[in-house]
């Protein structure tokens, strides 16, 4: 249990003898962008981070600006906000050790994943509810977990101006798979430090104990999010959002998909060793 709760990626397969502390998964040796430890980052910096990492700086900035609706000076607060807590969070620390700090049991059940698009051409995320044990993981571990998905995403997103659909299969849940902490997390996410990410969230359902829940969860979500959530209870009710042949076999559709943990290997990031090529490249990075 307590291995559950604590062990990454990197730590489990240290412990296994797949990866060894001379060859690890990542780099260790992590460099912030431009050479700026966190309590010095300038402006600059942190807003070429976020706006570049996984995106491009017109699409990031655009974002904010749809969220407060046109509104300059909002916007640029959000941005501010956002970009504070992004070096607090050490999110770009986040994205460059990706898995191997991710908590192991949680990618190995496959918790959340990507498999799909919807009719919209966004990616869609399948989130099995029924793996999520909170006691099997710390808060901290599932907030790691889910602002990397986030970040990623927009890897997959950039022919759906970076939206992206969640799909919760509520199917064949428990009490033990109820975590207040987990939604709490995840709204406060999409809300405040990844706008207009969300295009929708279809949570799939035919439990009467997650109807109950829902009527007390509802009223603490964020209006603008909780306009983008849609309650389906059948796989047919799902098909005006994703096509039938998109839609995992495992869901009611044709789509033939089976999570499989792929174990990373320390042979995938060797070129994140060369230093001497990241130095040149943020030394031509427009100031």
């Amino acid at each position: 249990t307590v291995r559950l709760r604590s062990e990454t990626v990197e730590e489990y397969l240290l412990r296994i003898n797949i990866v060894s502390i001379a060859a690890p998964l990542v780099p260790p040796n992590f460099t912030p962008l431009f050479d700026q430890p966190a309590l010095t980052r300038s402006f600059r910096a942190a807003f070429w981070q976020a706006a570049t990492q996984m995106s491009d700086p017109d699409s990031w900035v655009l974002r904010f600006l749809r969220a407060r609706k046109w509104d300059v000076d909002q916007a640029l607060g959000m941005i501010r906000k956002t970009l504070a807590w992004r070096v607090g969070q050490a999110i770009d620390e986040v994205a460059y050790f990706g898995e191997s700090k991710l908590h192991y049991h949680t990618m190995y059940t496959g918790l959340a994943f990507a498999c799909t698009t919807d009719r919209l051409g966004c990616p869609v995320y399948v989130v099995r509810v029924r793996a999520n044990v909170a006691n099997n993981r710390s808060i901290l571990a599932i907030k790691r977990f889910l602002c990397w998905q986030l970040e990623t995403s927009q890897l997959l997103a950039a022919a759906s101006d970076g939206r992206v659909t969640l799909l919760f299969d509520m199917s064949d849940i428990t009490r033990e798979n109820i975590d207040l902490d987990l939604v709490r997390v995840l709204i406060s996410l999409l809300s405040s430090y990844f706008p207009e990410t969300l295009g929708i969230m279809i949570l799939f359902t035919t439990s009467w104990f997650f109807m109950g829940l829902w009527t007390v969860i509802a009223p603490f979500i964020d209006p603008v999010v909780k306009s983008k959530i849609v309650m389906v209870r059948s796989t047919r009710e799902i098909t005006p959002y994703i096509d039938l042949d998109q839609l995992p076999i495992e869901l009611g559709g044709k789509k033939p998909f089976n999570y499989n943990y792929i174990q990373p290997t320390s042979e995938e990031n060797v070129c994140m060793a060369d230093a001497a090529a990241r130095q040149a490249a943020e030394r031509e990075h427009p100031s």
